[in-house]
């Protein structure tokens, strides 16, 4: 056993206090004044005693609750038997690629490494690294206090597609090291055919940035070929060869309905329209017609309702006019799918400094099966300022070698407090 506070032991001299108290108690003697003592027998003096067996009782449980106040004031701890390993490394599985990684897990006890996965399984020395998607790394994080280790060191590559949810707090001894092997991919992700050309999306990223361009092939050129199913191009010209979906364009339907309040709105926005139409090179047909003009939409356009007025009914898609003195961006998602808000007036320096085009190609969705097949190849990583969990402060892991007994002694505490307070009541002490 040993004590946090030691130096709280001197007070068991304390002890001393009851036990002077109760051999100071003399019982007072008593004077009697009688007028003649000739009928009083001599008797023999005898030794009496001020203390009675009970009163001895009652002295110890005094003493008792002095010295377990002095006990839990020095807070002791009994010596156990440690259950937990000094330090764990957790690793994200690419990782097992890193020649460095690997050297460490070779040169460490079995059993100390593990994999950032749900459960934390062991790594062992047949472990190949295979690639896959990047885990939730904050997720993981309020996992990894359940360890049963003193000391944790996770190496990961810290992507922005492992980011989900929002930045936890965690306690415990935890320690977290971003790894970026410099690697740059640059791969097609996606091909589309448009009249007489096809146009292939490239993605091509780092750990600091990510970007698409475009190439351009004539349909009947040889440096593809098209799988009999038309859901499939293989690129000959690359090296190594690609297959990457393929599909052929079907044109973007658009009506836009505007009031005489919101001509400038209508001009910015179609010219929007037609410069992602150019920047794609896909098909998108606008239709623009003023609100009193529109009784019913068809169901494959989408509609862009500049009016005070409320807009008819739309089955694939809206966006209405709708001001946000707080919001970030010219164009919010609504609450409902498909379903959009245009937060403020346009001018010519709103729509630079927004970058309405783009807000307006997410809007309508004619880039988002590219976004997620080029997931995978999205290399960026998040800075360890960002990226690293924070810590509650003061908290730590709680040591596992000493047991307290703190608790047991409060109880024991009241137990003889009761059991004075009644004995000394029957004895009027």
């Amino acid at each position: 056993m040993n004590f946090a506070n030691p130096l709280f032991l001197w007070a068991l001299s304390a002890l001393l206090i009851p036990l002077a108290i109760h051999l100071w108690s003399q019982k007072k003697v008593k004077t009697i004044k009688v007028g003649s003592i000739r009928f009083i027998a001599e008797q023999q003096p005898r030794k009496t005693h001020s203390l009675h067996p009970n009163e001895w009782w009652l002295l110890i449980l005094r003493m008792l609750v002095l010295a377990l106040l002095v006990l839990i004031l020095a807070d002791p701890k009994l010596d156990a038997k440690p259950s937990n390993d000094p330090i764990t490394y957790v690793i994200e599985h690419s990782l097992l690629k890193n020649n460095m990684i690997r050297a460490m897990i070779d040169s460490l006890p079995q059993g100390s490494v593990r994999m950032l996965r749900s459960g934390f399984p062991e790594i062992t020395e047949s472990e190949s690294a295979v690639d896959e998607a990047p885990p939730s790394y904050w997720q993981l994080a309020q996992q990894l206090e359940k360890l049963p280790s003193d000391s944790v060191i996770v190496f990961a590559k810290a992507r922005y597609t492992g980011i989900k949810g929002r930045r936890p707090a965690v306690k415990g001894n935890i320690h977290w090291v971003v790894m970026d092997p410099g690697n740059q991919v640059r791969t097609a992700v996606r091909a589309v055919q448009s009249d007489d050309s096809v146009q292939v999306l490239y993605a091509e990223s780092n750990s600091g940035y990510l970007t698409y361009f475009s190439k351009w092939i004539p349909a009947k050129s040889e440096d593809f070929t098209i799988n009999e199913t038309e859901d499939s191009l293989e690129l000959l010209a690359e090296s190594p060869q690609q297959k990457v979906p393929f599909s052929q364009t079907k044109p973007t339907k658009i009506l836009l309905g505007y009031h005489n309040n919101f001509l400038a709105e209508k001009e910015y926005i179609s010219a929007a329209i037609r410069a992602v139409a150019r920047y794609l090179n896909r098909k998108i047909d606008l239709q623009v017609l003023r609100d009193s003009e529109i009784e019913k939409v068809a169901s494959d356009r989408f509609l862009i309702w500049l009016s005070p007025q409320p807009p008819p009914q739309t089955t694939k898609g809206l966006l209405t006019f709708q001001p946000d003195s707080l919001a970030d961006r010219l164009i919010l998602p609504g609450k409902e799918a498909g379903q959009f808000h245009l937060t403020d007036f346009l001018n010519a320096e709103s729509i630079t400094e927004e970058h309405l085009p783009e807000q307006i190609m997410y809007m309508l969705g004619v880039n988002s099966e590219s976004d997620g097949e080029a997931k995978p190849y999205d290399l960026r990583a998040m800075d360890m300022r960002e990226f690293r969990p924070y810590k509650l402060a003061g908290i730590g892991i709680p040591q596992h070698g000493t047991t307290q007994v703190t608790l047991g002694l409060w109880l024991l505490l009241g137990t003889l407090l009761i059991t004075e307070r009644v004995l000394a009541y029957v004895r009027k002490q």
